[in-house]
């Protein structure tokens, strides 16, 4: 991890790829979903409706995703993000993301 940690990186990559204010962000973040902000991880994620579904969308993430799995309150429908700051919005279902990235880890889904 670079010099100022996860938390420096995520907010040079705004700079680089965001037309987004990364203060601002994370300022509505702090008060309208969640911040973890740790050497190794930083990220912010609230949780959003879209199609009819409650799920948690991830504005930024630098770090292990796994870890991230630590702090997510409960499963939802699904989580998404998108790449970069563009405009184009992934929606991955929860199942298949906890099989994907949360085997990796070693983590299983409460049920």
């Amino acid at each position: 991890m670079m010099q100022g940690g996860a938390f420096e990186i995520a907010r040079q990559n705004y700079a680089k790829y965001a037309k987004l204010d990364f203060f601002q962000d994370l300022l509505h973040y702090m008060q309208h979903g969640f911040v973890i902000c740790q050497p190794q991880l930083f990220c912010m994620f609230k949780p959003i409706w879209h199609d009819g579904q409650r799920g948690w969308f991830v504005q930024m993430a630098v770090g292990e995703i796994g870890e991230l799995l630590r702090y997510v309150p409960c499963p939802l429908s699904f989580i998404a993000f998108c790449r970069n700051n563009d405009d184009n919005m992934r929606v991955i279902q929860w199942d298949y993301f906890m099989r994907r990235v949360g085997a990796h880890y070693g983590y299983k889904e409460a049920k």
